[in-house]
């Protein structure tokens, strides 16, 4: 009982930002509908459409991976930046974000997609780890691709529950509000960029999540 009504949470908070969208994309859509069965200019009659827009596509891209556009990005900025939008969580952790990543790797890929698997995976590293750890971000290259890592000291995983975790609305937290969703999305965002992801981890020892993308 106690698992079916952490899933019904879990699912209800999904529900709760999928129909965020739905009255948004009415409300934009049904304007310029309007506008061109007037026959009138859209980006006259409906107030700032071009934001508008701008704004329900990002809306509908937190709800689905799309089409990534692959181009030459520096992994150690991408990194960098996603090392910044999780230190303040960190700080108040007490755990701290080394970044080792060479300053001269270049990737194919899409920096805004990757860069928000990073922040779920370094999130998810922050959060396993004791106050005063550290998790450690480096990176290397070979001929044809590169290999970033990150890893922490926290609790593990247990073997048996190693693989599940990438299961949608699995989760180890005792926490209703961990959707579940974290792992799922980051191997799927890296599977879209034509990269893998890797999870080995020891009971009591830490975690180590390992991701190989294409070179430029």
């Amino acid at each position: 009982m106690r698992e079916a009504t952490l899933r019904a949470r879990k699912l209800a908070t999904v529900g709760a930002q999928v129909s965020a969208v739905l009255p948004e994309a009415h409300r934009v859509l049904s304007e310029l509908a309007a506008a061109l069965h007037r026959g009138d200019d859209p980006a006259r009659h409906v107030p700032h459409l071009d934001v508008q827009l701008a704004k329900l596509g990002a809306l509908i891209d937190d709800c689905q991976i799309a089409r990534p556009r692959l181009e030459p990005v520096n992994l150690f900025d991408v990194a960098r930046r996603a090392v910044a939008s999780e230190m303040p969580e960190a700080s108040r952790r007490d755990v701290d974000l080394l970044l080792g990543v060479p300053a001269d790797i270049e990737v194919l890929t899409d920096p805004s997609r990757l860069r928000a698997a990073l922040v779920q995976l370094i999130r998810n590293a922050t959060e396993a780890s004791p106050r005063g750890a550290a998790v450690e971000i480096g990176a290397r290259a070979d001929l044809e691709r590169a290999t970033l890592s990150i890893t922490d000291s926290g609790p593990g995983i247990p073997a048996d529950k190693l693989e599940r975790v990438f299961d949608p609305f699995v989760s180890l937290k005792d926490d209703w509000r961990a959707i579940g969703m974290g792992l799922f999305e980051a191997r799927e965002i890296i599977a879209v960029l034509g990269g893998s992801l890797r999870l080995d981890s020891t009971e009591g020892q830490g975690t180590r999540v390992t991701i190989a993308l294409p070179l430029a």
